[in-house]
Parts: structure tokens; C-alpha cells; sequence
């Protein structure tokens, strides 16, 4: 049962596509906040009946010291990391890469003190991978609302897809990698977010992923398995909510 609509919020959401990642912790300036990385895995094989294939380790760029390590698929929430950057602002180099392959080389600046949902996403079969990179911010909230944003990773999917919460339209026209602005509203649970995912051909499917009422999520639309293409929410809590 719909309770409140969602209200959009006037946040502007980080939209960056670029790559992201992380770099040695070799910084004495022990009054620079560190940075914080929550690596999501939606790589996805629908070739391949194992998951060898999708099961990554990101590195600092000609680094044996991985900052994720045999990650699979990405199926809940992720722990954090952190390291120090070497200066307030900085364009960490990142390689990805499964046990055999080298998947992802790529860059992107990260700010000190800030905290980034990361999201590794495509289908190894086709070769065209993104690791988004989107940085959390926190915002206080009713203890009865949630504030979430969507990030779309359907690989299989990769038109703008719209999003229903509550009944209520959230979000039209998110483009493949791409991330919404913040949002907040009222549910009818107080455990699970439930969303309708639709594009242009119509419906896709209803998806739902647990949460509490009174915090912050990046909610990643992604499929249920790297080999499954049934939709899935992954909800990612925003550090600090």
C-alpha cells in the first residue's frame, strides 16, 4: 500500500563515470581524512557456468597489493575501505582484473574525506565495462523516511530505465551507468524497498532489497546473478547515515 510519494530533493547527485579507485596508504599528513570505497561487483557472464570469470581483484595501478581481492558478484551491501590520499585531491589509477585477465584499466580523482560507492559493471563477453564511481553524501532524515538514489548496472538493459517506488514515479530516463539525484519518502515497510523498473519497452520487472527507516542508500539496479537476468536491488548503506 502507498503510503507518501517520494519528493525529490534539490541534491545534486554525483554523476561521474569515470573510474575510480584507490592507492597506497603512504601519506604522513595525519590530518587528511581518509577516503572510503565500497566496491560493488556486477560483472556479468552469461556464457560461462562458473563464476571464476566474474570473481575480480581491483589494484592500485602496478600493484601487487590488491584493495579488493576476489571479489564475486555483488549480491548485499559491501564492506568499506580506507586509505589516505597523498594530497586533498587525487587521480588514483585502478586495474581490474579475474584470475586470467586483465578486464580494466582505468583512473579517477578522489577527494579526501569523502565516501564512494563503487559499481563494476558490464558483461565480460562484449568487452564495453564501466567502473562508476559516486560519492555518498549524508543528509539528516525523519527516522520514519529513507533517502535513496538509483544507479542502473542492468547489463543486459543498458537503454534509460525508469524507476516506481510506493506507486510513485522516482525516476525517468537514468541512463546505463548513470546515478539519480537523492530522493526521500515514506515506504509501507520498514525492512524492505520494493521498485518497478521499467524502459521504453515497458515493464522489466519488480525488484526489493533491505533497508531501515532513517537512513541514507545507494540502491544499485543490477540482475540477480551473473548469469541470472532476473532484476535485483542492491542496497549499499551511505556511510555515516
Amino acid at each position: 500500500m502507498k503510503v507518501n510519494p517520494f519528493t525529490a530533493l534539490v541534491l545534486g547527485a554525483t554523476m561521474s563515470l569515470a573510474g575510480c579507485g584507490g592507492a597506497s596508504n603512504s601519506s604522513n599528513d595525519s590530518t587528511r581524512s581518509p577516503v572510503h570505497l565500497y566496491f560493488h561487483n556486477q560483472l556479468t557472464d552469461f556464457t560461462n557456468a562458473s563464476d571464476a570469470a566474474v570473481t575480480v581483484s581491483v589494484y592500485p595501478r602496478d600493484s601487487s597489493n590488491a584493495l579488493f581481492d576476489s571479489v564475486s558478484y555483488s549480491t548485499d551491501g559491501q564492506s568499506g575501505m580506507s586509505f589516505t590520499l597523498n594530497a586533498d585531491t587525487e587521480k588514483v589509477p585502478l586495474h581490474i582484473k579475474n584470475s586470467t585477465t586483465d578486464l580494466l584499466d582505468t583512473s579517477s580523482s578522489l577527494v579526501a574525506g569523502g565516501n564512494y560507492t563503487q559499481v563494476f559493471m558490464g558483461d565480460i563477453t562484449d568487452g564495453n565495462l564501466k567502473l562508476g564511481s559516486y560519492r555518498q553524501s549524508v543528509q539528516s532524515i525523519p527516522s520514519n523516511y529513507v533517502r535513496i538514489r538509483f544507479i542502473h548496472a542492468l547489463s543486459q538493459h543498458t537503454g534509460a530505465i525508469n524507476v516506481a517506488v510506493e506507486g510513485a514515479t522516482v525516476v525517468t530516463g537514468l541512463a546505463y551507468g548513470d546515478v539519480s539525484d537523492y530522493q526521500q519518502g515514506s515506504l509501507s515497510s520498514s525492512t524492505q524497498l520494493q521498485a518497478t523498473i521499467s524502459d521504453s519497452s515497458g515493464t522489466l520487472g519488480t525488484a526489493s532489497c533491505a533497508l531501515s527507516l532513517g537512513k541514507s542508500y545507494d540502491v544499485i539496479v543490477a540482475h540477480k546473478g551473473y548469469s541470472d537476468s532476473n532484476l535485483a536491488l542492491f542496497c549499499q548503506q551511505v556511510e555515516g547515515s
